[in-house]
């Protein structure tokens, strides 16, 4: 519509009207009259179009006529208040909006089409009285202004674009030398980037975002003002593996602030959020934000951020953004900077459409690490080490005996920081030592070499918090894991866990078992070279080998198995079950190839299945007992295998049915050529074939049972098993097995 007003001819209508004060959010298309009213000291700017509205509701029950000024875009911001406040109270005001999108959507950007095509439709339902403008009918317009107000109804003028005549932009001083630009630090971010997702609020820096780099991991928001913040802390909790990184403006994130207080209070270790203060909004004619008042760093500590950094100096920002990418998180960087209007390039939505960001963002986020490691297997694979650590700075965590018993020294840099200071079955007060160790050196790659015990300290050290309540909150499951840029070499020397490719790892909080278990903790290349196992004596190597039998099993008969997890724990089973039957005391370098390969299998199949009772029984049998984890595992299947076996239709649980259940069983006792009723009996002989002596020392007290029992039932692993367990039914079952493993002495009839 082409111009039909000047503003000050427009503004002088107000007046007369009676409007003594204004308040709203800016809109380029309304920018005559903000500037008019605000060279008057009539103006008020509001933070979101809902609130303008309530400051007019309480300048007119003050009795000062009011108007609010904004944009359809911001008509659902406003909506809350028109039917919560104005409407049912009997309020008048007069809201002065444009319309955006309307009459053809096409003619405008596209996230303006809905709301434009929407907005006459939504006041007509509200039954709210308006009135477009047009040519020469300004006076017949607020003449019915005045009729909805004797009616204590509020009004809406609504304006097309180009209705209203425009002021000159408010002058802009010229960036002085070091002082920090839009442009400046948009590129500087950019080439920072890798893997980060990056959030851009609406406006120009989406604009300045694309124009540097476009690239699938960046989100560019048009509309949905004041919302990149939320997206962000959705996203970071959705994807705790992935640094998020939030581009806001200052009068986007003061539009809807208390998302600031949902950051902070979100434990996300992965969120950065950036805003950028220009004082103003830049892209709708620099009208001034409320900015100026602000103290950014008193305000992230009160909402509490985590970590909080300012900067306002072109050289100091690459070091501060740096620090903080690198920090725990939610961090809030708080940029000052001189804004440059006259610097603009095209919307984003001119290069890709809304959907299609969407959809390419959707895929590089869900194609997070996490996803799993590069495998890297087979005799001689570990001189690949080397390789990977060259150039890196590394944080390895190993024992002093696996550094001797290994060729380690020569494939780690002689720089490699190295954490020994953990025993088997870590503590999760070890795993947090080890993490404020790896914090300040810096690592960019950490290297577990070792047994289980190894390899999940080290996974704990990448991305716990260095202090014990922050870590405990993370492996409880209640905030995510630290986004970090260090990646995971997992180099197993031992043939059992798995651990080198699963997403949990198991730590203990003094005789209860606990599991951080979340994709963050997957790592990024495993080497698993047998050779390494060569040098395991024969009783670790065979109750290694039972912990692989056991991952097989349980993950077959799991409630969460899926068709991919039993053709993997099924092919584990058939590799690992020949080998404890007929090898000799110490296998031979073949078999200890065939355990090497099972147990990533066995590994790969709990990582989507997660084990079950045996497991879960298992941890207090060595927490309590000292019976290695593995046996612990063998002991407690001798008894469970068989109720399993043999449960009738009532006791299975799983809700797929006995036939998912009966067929699992049925698996397991092809491999085992044996009966389903003999089951126990053939699971018993295999643990005896390995361990021929007594595996107590002496049975433990009834007391102990108890505890032993209540421990086990209580853990998370108790989820995936398909029958009933009743804590009679298991105490049962322990009474008589502990005894037995304790001599020997008979067998379970």
């Amino acid at each position: 519509m082409a111009e039909s007003i000047a503003a000050a001819e427009f503004v002088a209508a107000l007046r007369r009207f009676g409007v003594q004060r204004v308040t709203g959010v800016p809109c380029g298309h309304l920018s005559g009259p903000w500037s008019l009213f605000d060279d008057a000291g009539d103006l008020v700017p509001a933070a979101s179009e809902g609130a303008a509205l309530a400051i007019a509701a309480g300048w007119e029950l003050g009795g000062r006529q009011a108007a609010v000024l904004c944009q359809n875009s911001g008509f659902g911001n406003l909506i809350n208040p028109l039917t919560s406040l104005v409407l049912p109270y009997g309020i008048p005001a007069l809201v002065v909006m444009t319309l955006r999108g309307w009459p053809d959507g096409a003619d405008d950007e596209p996230h303006h089409a809905i709301m434009g095509a929407s907005t006459i439709d939504l006041l007509r339902t509200l039954d709210v009285p308006h009135q477009v403008l047009e040519p020469g009918n300004l006076d017949e317009a607020l003449a019915r202004a005045a009729e909805a107000r004797a009616r204590k109804l509020p009004f809406f003028l609504l304006i097309p674009r180009g209705s209203i005549g425009k002021a000159a932009a408010p002058a802009v001083a010229r960036p002085g030398d070091g002082q920090l630009t839009r442009a400046q630090l948009v590129s500087t971010l950019m080439a920072e980037l890798t893997d980060e997702l990056l959030v851009s609020t609406t406006g120009y820096l989406s604009r300045q975002a694309h124009h540097e780099l476009d690239r699938a991991g960046n989100f560019y928001m048009q509309g949905s003002m004041g919302h990149a913040s939320a997206i962000g802390v959705g996203l970071a909790t959705a994807n705790p593996q992935r640094r998020v990184v939030v581009l806001d403006g200052d009068g986007a994130f003061l539009m809807h602030l208390g998302t600031g207080s949902t950051i902070g209070a979100s434990g996300a270790r992965n969120l950065v959020h950036v805003v950028v203060d220009n004082g103003c909004y830049e892209s709708t004619g620099c009208q001034a934000t409320t900015s100026a008042r602000m103290d950014w760093p008193a305000l992230g500590q009160g909402l509490g951020y985590q970590r909080v950094l300012s900067c306002d100096s072109n050289a100091d920002f690459p070091a501060v953004l740096r620090e903080a990418l690198a920090a725990d998180g939610p961090v809030l960087l708080a940029l000052t900077v001189r804004p440059t209007p006259d610097e603009v390039h095209p919307r984003a939505s001119s290069g890709i459409g809304l959907p299609e960001n969407a959809e390419r963002f959707r895929a590089a986020a869900q194609d997070a690490r996490g996803a799993a490691p590069v495998l890297l297997s087979g005799r001689g694979s570990a001189a690949e080490i080397a390789r990977l650590c060259a150039g890196r700075r590394v944080f390895v965590v190993a024992s002093r005996g696996t550094l001797r018993r290994t060729s380690a020294l020569d494939w780690l840099p002689a720089s490699a920081e190295v954490f020994s200071d953990f025993h088997e079955n870590p503590t999760v007060e070890q795993a947090v030592e080890a993490a404020r160790r790896c914090r300040p050196y810096g690592a960019d790659l950490v290297v577990g070499l070792g047994g289980g015990s190894a390899l999940d300290v080290a996974k704990a050290a990448r991305v716990l918090p260095t202090e014990l309540a922050a870590a405990q909150v993370v492996i409880a499951g209640w905030s995510a894991p630290r986004a970090t840029r260090a990646q995971l070499l997992l180099v197993p020397t031992t043939a059992g866990t798995g651990s080198e490719v699963t997403q949990f790892a198991t730590l203990y909080r003094g005789t209860r078992k606990v599991s951080l278990d979340d994709p963050a903790v997957r790592a990024d290349f495993a080497v698993v070279d047998p050779e390494l196992t060569d040098t395991c004596p024969p009783g670790l190597t065979w109750a290694c080998a039972f912990d692989t039998f056991a991952h097989a099993v349980e993950s077959l008969w799991s409630m969460r198995s899926t068709g991919q997890s039993r053709e993997l724990a099924a092919e584990a089973l058939r590799l690992v079950a020949p080998v404890i039957a007929e090898a000799g005391p110490e296998p031979l370098p073949a078999e200890r190839d065939v355990l090497s390969h099972a147990a990533t299998l066995g590994g790969r199949a709990i990582d989507i299945t997660r084990t079950t009772a045996a497991h879960a029984l298992a941890y207090p049998l060595t927490a309590h007992l000292g019976v290695p984890h593995g046996i612990a595992c063998a002991m407690n299947l001798i008894w469970l295998a068989q109720l399993v076996a043999g449960a009738d239709v009532d006791r299975i649980v799983d809700e797929r049915g006995p036939a998912v259940v009966r067929a699992a069983v049925t698996t397991v006792c092809e491999v085992l050529d044996t009966p389903p009723a003999d089951l126990g009996a053939a699971m018993r002989s295999l643990l005896r074939r390995r361990f021929s002596e007594p595996l107590l020392s002496s049975a433990p007290s009834a007391a102990t049972i108890d505890l032993m029992v209540a421990e086990g039932l209580s853990s998370g692993r108790m989820i995936g098993t398909p029958i009933r367990l009743e804590h009679e039914d298991v105490r049962a079952e322990l009474a008589w097995l502990l005894p037995e493993v304790a001599g020997w002495e008979h067998a379970h009839a």
